[in-house]
Order: structure tokens, then C-alpha cells, then sequence
């Protein structure tokens, strides 16, 4: 019986122990809460006078832009190239330079390079040798390589040398635009300092040579083929452009 009596205080205390503490811990906590609110009600007038006063100050910059430029007698002219019409492209995105070489010029440069990188590394002689030293012209150099990046198991790279190649015999405007974008590559990305780079290496530009050719094939009616070249592309390259 003493026993019992005993367990029971002990219970009794443990209780009354934890009724306290639980009403100091609410005490605390509505405290807290109480502190809290009253910081964020005094400091809400002043959040609320800054974002007027930075209003203001745009709404004044905005008037002062406004009328600069409606005083301005600038006048704002087209890109103008020396000895090149001003009709020559209506983005104005490309324009032959001075400095730009024609076609059996960047191929010749093409081959001087490739021939050089195959000395210095013979590791690569025979990829530089199957890729471009061992094609006579810039169209089927390009033809090869992309061919064999488009090439699957079911669509060989024998089939596709010869729609890339009557692709290019029908448009001949596809091999000039792709010596233009390998111009544009190499005057505009400083990680560029070869043509060779670009041609066999830079993925965006044989994706666009890729997609042209998907768009030729759609324009000729063959929207199946065109179709597949798109998804063999955005599998190749990453880049997926509808053929239309």
C-alpha cells in the first residue's frame, strides 16, 4: 500500500510538472507571436513608403527617357556595306564581305587545313582523309559527313548520299547557303579559328544543312521522307525543326 501511495505522488507531480510547462511554452509562443506581428505591422508602413517612393522614381525616369527621345534628331539607318546593294537581303542578316572567300577558295583553304591536322595528328588521317581529302568538291565533302551522321540502321548512308546529292543538283542555293553560314561561323564564334572546324565538328551547323534538305524534300512532295530525316536529325543533332 505504501508503494502505491508512493507511484501515485510521483504520477500526481509528473503531471502538474508537465501542465506547467506546456502553458510556459503557449505563454512563449504567443509572445513570439505577438512580437512578430508587431514588427511586421510597424515596419509595413515604411515597406509600403519605399515601393512609392521607387515607383516614382521610375514613372520620372520613364518621362525623361520619353523625352529624350522624342527631341532626338537621330535617325536610325540601315546597315551599309561598301560595294554590296542595300537590297542584297531584307533581314540584313548576311552580306558578302571583301574578306570573304568564294567557293573554290574556302575549299582549297578547306583542304590545306584538313591536310595540315592530318600531319600534326595521325590519329585522324583517316577520318580527315573519308571526310574531306578524299572528295573533290565542297558540296560532296558536305554530303559525306552529314550522310553518316544522319546514316541508322535502317536508313543507310549509301541512300542518303544520293538524296543529299539530288538535293543539292536540284537547289543549288543549299550548298550556297551553307558556304555562307560557315563564313558567318567563322568571322562570329571565337571558338571557331579552322573551317574545318565547323564543318565537321559544330553540330548546329549541320543540323541547318540537314533541315534544309528535309525542306527541299517536303517542298518536292515528299513530306514521309522529309518527315523522317526531321526525327533522325533532332536524334543526331538535338535540334528539331518541322521540314515545312
Amino acid at each position: 500500500m505504501q508503494l502505491a501511495h508512493q507511484r501515485s505522488g510521483v504520477c500526481q507531480v509528473n503531471a502538474r510538472s508537465k501542465q506547467h510547462w506546456s502553458r510556459t511554452a503557449a505563454l512563449q509562443r504567443s509572445a513570439a507571436g505577438s512580437g512578430r506581428l508587431t514588427v511586421a505591422n510597424t515596419a509595413a508602413p515604411e515597406i509600403s513608403a519605399q515601393l512609392s517612393s521607387s515607383t516614382a522614381d521610375l514613372d520620372e525616369v520613364r518621362q525623361s527617357l520619353a523625352a529624350r527621345l522624342a527631341s532626338s534628331d537621330v535617325v536610325m539607318q540601315p546597315l551599309s556595306v561598301p560595294g554590296v546593294p542595300d537590297d542584297h537581303h531584307p533581314s540584313q542578316g548576311w552580306r558578302p564581305l571583301p574578306h570573304h572567300l568564294g567557293k573554290q577558295d574556302i575549299w582549297h583553304r578547306i583542304r590545306q587545313e584538313a591536310k595540315a591536322d592530318a600531319d600534326a595528328e595521325p590519329t585522324l588521317a583517316s577520318f580527315l582523309y573519308s571526310s574531306i581529302l578524299g572528295h573533290s568538291s565542297f558540296e560532296k565533302s558536305v554530303n559525306f559527313i552529314l550522310a553518316n551522321k544522319l546514316a541508322s540502321p535502317t536508313l543507310y548512308s549509301t541512300q542518303l548520299v544520293k538524296i543529299i546529292e539530288d538535293c543539292f543538283t536540284e537547289e543549288p542555293s543549299i550548298v550556297d547557303a551553307a558556304l555562307a553560314d560557315m563564313q558567318a561561323c567563322f568571322d562570329r564564334d571565337p571558338a571557331c579559328d579552322k573551317y574545318t572546324q565547323c564543318m565537321l565538328y559544330f553540330k548546329g551547323f549541320q543540323a541547318i544543312q540537314c533541315h534544309r534538305i528535309a525542306h527541299h524534300l517536303w517542298g518536292k512532295g515528299r513530306k514521309m521522307l522529309a518527315v523522317a530525316l526531321q526525327s533522325r536529325i533532332s536524334e543526331a543533332f538535338h535540334v528539331d525543326i518541322h521540314p515545312a
